[in-house]
This record gives structure tokens, C-alpha cells and sequence, in this order.
């Protein structure tokens, strides 16, 4: 059989559901394919399932802090999994193929391979297209573990298939998944080691934000090891090296009943690629900045091809692309945008934008100004004790635009929104102040950071003005000459009563006829840097002046 579609999607996650329900709607004929199960990671392995678990988690952690435990908080613990289950059950009951096809949507499940650069091949059956949407995600990355049995291996995509807590639980990795996914355990009674190989913990946050983060963890029972590299497993223990740089500084032991691998993803490549003429490699399919790939009639959304492997991410790339292709290339990809990160942690940590060591390598460490609030300031944190959080604000100074937020407290998933808004936006510091927020509401930080930056730019502002005086002062001096210069040709022009045709022709014979035009034209091209005078004009004029010379 074959049939030919305006839009094949390959892939049912997050970005192929929104590209193929975004084609539909306008009008395109959309075939959507997926090899394993609706919903995508995200749905049946990935956000929906660890955060249904970390909502559990969080339940039962904080009855059992005020009520203590019991047989019916030891019942609703080891229903936990049920519940994750559930959830996803509930979920995936919006996202079956019935559902897509009462859209007008084709799905077909089974594995598509691609066959010629406009069609693809599901078993027997081919597909033809006119544009292809690849958008088949990623895979947990496994290591390899002498003595460590596969039994034994948890990952994102069996973990909520178990039906008890681990009594104990090795955390490879501290990335998102390994944090949430181990402070959930925690929380639900397990015995829980995250090991790093990092030497900083949470190097990838703040690093005002690492010593809270830390701290957290450690006060609900999980306990961290850095410079900590795996080397095998033995007797129900994993054996650690911990190393600075290359020297082994001390070997250590972590007794587990599950090894929870975390250590980042890696795409999962279509077959065939190389039949449809598109290029990739271990890292992902190649892209351009419209996210096609070297097929012009394909393009690539999600994990399988961008850096931020986010949901949010996948999901803002398909919107873009399907508007690209309805528009036929006239409507560009934004690739510019400020892109939020959030670890659903309690308490959660959130940012976006330039870290303080970003910013400091862009811009000279005067032209910045990084804010600071603890949460301890808010009323609402204060009445909900959990003032143990932070705020940190990058800015610019003067103009007070915002480059980059850092947050961990309660909502800070919520409140990192203002300033991706803020970021894409140009919204600065000052307006943030202005905004007339909520009373008690943990938002009110951001206005509190607005107050700190008013504050800290009042007291500088002499010496934040004399050093934008200094930044710009070979700007200010060519603006001042090209004023004097121009002031003396209109000077001239009004004094011997002439036009603007009679000035330019008397200029272009005293610099291309006298002795004197070339000094002059050798003067200015001298001056040139201090004028801001393009080098390539010049070049122009002066085979306009001297070229008719004979």
C-alpha cells in the first residue's frame, strides 16, 4: 500500500502531538506515527509520572513530619506507584489514537524507517510526503558497571514500573532526574545516595543557590558524594573512587537494592537517514537555524536534534515549525528565546538567562549588578515557614535590562516566568519595580529585587554614568567632529550663497584638482578610527576623487 500525505510526524511526544494537531488545524493532511506507546516519554515515563511520584512523595513526607508514622501513612507509601500509574492512565485516555483521529489525523503505530527523501517504509507499507517532522526524542544514557546486574539498573523508563519502594537506593547522577527522583525516594522511606562526579554539587545552578539545594536534600535524608566515580559492584555494594583530578583520593562503598541511572539522554536516531539523504551523528540529526535538516523537506523538533532536551522546549519548536511550513519559509524560527529550566525539587530551583559567570564574560563586571533576596523577606514564605529560599537577579546597570534570574523557594517554577517575559521582552528592572503585585504572594520577591536594584543604582549613579561617559567617549568625540566639519561646509555654503549641488561639486573639485585634496583626503583616512568613518567608503570616494585624474 501507499498513500501520500502533505505532513508526516514521526513520533507522538510532546513536539510530534503539537506539530501534528497544529498541521491538522490548518488544513494539511498529517500521518502521525509512533513505534512504542502514545504520550511520548514525557507521558508515560518522563514529567508526568515523576512528578505524580514527587506529589506523593511530598504528601507523605510532610504528614509523617506532623502525625508520625502509622499503618494507614505506611498504606498511602506503598501506593505511591499505584497512583503514578494511574495518573499516567488518566493521561494517556486524552491521548489515544482515536483521539488524534477524531482530529482528522492518521495514526499508525509501528516503526517508520525512511526509504527516499519524500516517503517512509512501516513494514510493508509506504508513506510519501511533502514535508517530514522527526520528533522521535531520547533515551536515558547506561553506563556500564562490572558486577552491577541488569535487574538491578533503574532508569526513567522502568522506574514507575515498580510495585515497592527500594529499601535502598545509588543515585548516579544529579542532573534533574536524579535529584527529583532521589529526594522522592527519600521521602518515601528509601535509603537514597546521589553520587556525582562533579567536585562542586549543583555546579549547573547559582552559586549562592548550590549550598541551599544541598542542604534540602540532606535535611529530608539523602546523602551526597562528589568526585565520586563507580568502579564496580560487589556483594550488594557499589565500590567508589573519589578522585581530585586524576588522583584517587580515597575508595568508598554504597550498599543498594537499586541503581538509578541519570546521567543525561541520548537521541533516538530514525533509520534509514542516510536513504533520505539527511545528515546526523551520536550527538543527534544536523540542523540549520529553521531546524531542517540537510533533507529540505525535513525538519527536526525535541530531543532528537536540540541542545535543551525540555518538553517546553520540544513543544515551542514544533509550534515554530509548523507556522514555517504553512507559511512556506516566510515566517522564520526564533531561536533567540530565554529558555526556563526547572528541577521540581523540594524546594524547587528555577532559572533562565546568563549565569553571573556568563554575564561577567560578556560585559565588565561595572557595567553589572547582581541582586540578591532571600526569601526570608517575603510575608508569604514567613507565613508559610518556608523561608529557606533565594532569589538572584543579573542585570544590567542604568538601563536595568535583565539577563539572567535564579531561583529556589517555594513556586519557583511559577515565579521564573516574569523574567523569561522579562528576557524576551526587554521588561527591565525599573518596570519590574513598577508592577503592582499580589499582597502576600511569593511574587512579591521580585519586587523586592526591583527595590534592592533602585536602591544600589541610586547610590552609584555618578560613577555608573562617568563610566558610561568613559565607555563612549570616542563616540561622543567622532560625533563632535562630524558636527564641526559639517558645521564648517554649511558655514561655507551659506556665506558664499551657495546650494547643496554647488557645495559637493566644489568639495569634489577641491579634493580630486587641487595639490591640497589629497593632504586632506590622507588626513581624514588617518582620523578615520576616531570618526567612525567605514574604511570601504573611503575606498569608494577615493576612486571617485582621484580616478578621474589623468
Amino acid at each position: 500500500m501507499e498513500k501520500l500525505y502533505d505532513v508526516v510526524v514521526i513520533g507522538a511526544g510532546s513536539g510530534g502531538l503539537t506539530a501534528a494537531v497544529g498541521f491538522s488545524k490548518v488544513g494539511k493532511k498529517v500521518l502521525l506515527v509512533e513505534r512504542e506507546h502514545m504520550g511520548g516519554e514525557c507521558t508515560n515515563s518522563g514529567c508526568i509520572p515523576s512528578k505524580a511520584l514527587l506529589h506523593k512523595a511530598k504528601e507523605y513526607y510532610a504528614a509523617v513530619k506532623v502525625a508520625g508514622e502509622g499503618a494507614k501513612s505506611e498504606a498511602f507509601r506503598t501506593e505511591a506507584f499505584n497512583y503514578v500509574r494511574g495518573v499516567i492512565t488518566n493521561i494517556l485516555n486524552e491521548e489515544t489514537p482515536e483521539t488524534f483521529e477524531k482530529l482528522g489525523i492518521d495514526v499508525v503505530l509501528g516503526e517508520a524507517i525512511f526509504n527516499t527523501k519524500c516517503s517512509i517504509k512501516i513494514g510493508t507499507d509506504i508513506y510519501h510526503y511533502k514535508n517530514a517532522i522527526i520528533a522521535t526524542g531520547s533515551s536515558p544514557r547506561l553506563i556500564h558497571v562490572p558486577g552491577l546486574a541488569e535487574s538491578e539498573i533503574l532508569t526513567n523508563q522502568n522506574l514507575f514500573s515498580l510495585t515497592e519502594i527500594p529499601k535502598q537506593t545509588l543515585v548516579i547522577g544529579s542532573g534533574p532526574i536524579g535529584l527529583e527522583m532521589g529526594q522522592a525516594l527519600s521521602m518515601l522511606g528509601s535509603q537514597v545516595t546521589i553520587a556525582t562526579i562533579d567536585n562542586d554539587f549543583g555546579r549547573l545552578e547559582d552559586e549562592s543557590i548550590r549550598p541551599i539545594l544541598k542542604n534540602a536534600l540532606e535535611e529530608t535524608g539523602v546523602r551526597i558524594e562528589t568526585q565520586a566515580f563507580i568502579t564496580k559492584v560487589e556483594n550488594g555494594k557499589a565500590i567508589f573512587d573519589r578522585k581530585d583530578g586524576d588522583t584517587v583520593t580515597e575508595t568508598f562503598s554504597v550498599p543498594f537494592d537499586n541503581v538509578l541511572v541519570a546521567i543525561g539522554r541520548i537521541p533516538n536516531i530514525p533509520k534509514g537517514l542516510d536513504a533520505a539523504g539527511i545528515t546526523f551523528d551520536a550527538q543527534g540529526v544536523k540542523v540549520d537555524s529553521q531546524h531542517r535538516t540537510s533533507n529540505k523537506y525535513v525538519y527536526v523538533i525535541g530531543d532528537v536534534a536540540q541542545r535543551y532536551k525540555f518538553t517546553h522546549t520540544a513543544d515551542d519548536t514544533a509550534r515554530q515549525v509548523v507556522t514555517r511550513v504553512v507559511s512556506k519559509g516566510w515566517l522564520r524560527v526564533k531561536n533567540t528565546k530565554a529558555i526556563p529550566k526547572v528541577t521540581y525539587t523540594t524546594p524547587e530551583v528555577a532559572q533562565v538567562g546568563m549565569s553571573w559567570n556568563d554575564a561577567k564574560i560578556k560585559y565588565p563586571e561595572n557595567q553589572l549588578i547582581r541582586i540578591e533576596v532571600p526569601f526570608s523577606e517575603n510575608d508569604r514564605a514567613k507565613t508559610d515557614g518556608e523561608t529557606a529560599g533565594l532569589l538572584v537577579v543579573i542585570a544590567r546597570r542604568l538601563n536595568g535590562a535583565v539577563l539572567g534570574a535564579h531561583i529556589i523557594g517555594p513556586r519557583a517554577g511559577e515565579l521564573i516566568t516574569p523574567f523569561t517575559l522579562a528576557i524576551d521582552n526587554k521588561i527591565s528592572m525599573w518596570q519590574l519595580r513598577r508592577t503592582i503585585y499580589a499582597y502576600p504572594t511569593y511574587s512579591l520577591v521580585i519586587k523586592k529585587a526591583g527595590d534592592y536594584f533602585f536602591a544600589e543604582q541610586l547610590s552609584s549613579l555618578k560613577t555608573d554614568i562617568l563610566n558610561l561617559f568613559k565607555r563612549h567617549l570616542s563616540k561622543i568625540i567622532a560625533g563632535l567632529i562630524w558636527v564641526l566639519i559639517l558645521s564648517l561646509i554649511s558655514n561655507y555654503k551659506a556665506a558664499n550663497s551657495m546650494d547643496t549641488t554647488q557645495t559637493a561639486l566644489m568639495i569634489f573639485d577641491f579634493v580630486s584638482m587641487t595639490a591640497w585634496g589629497p593632504l586632506v583626503y590622507i588626513l581624514f583616512y588617518t582620523i578615520r578610527p576616531i570618526t567612525f568613518f567605514p574604511a570601504a567608503a573611503l575606498t569608494i570616494l577615493s576612486g571617485i576623487f582621484f580616478g578621474f585624474v589623468y
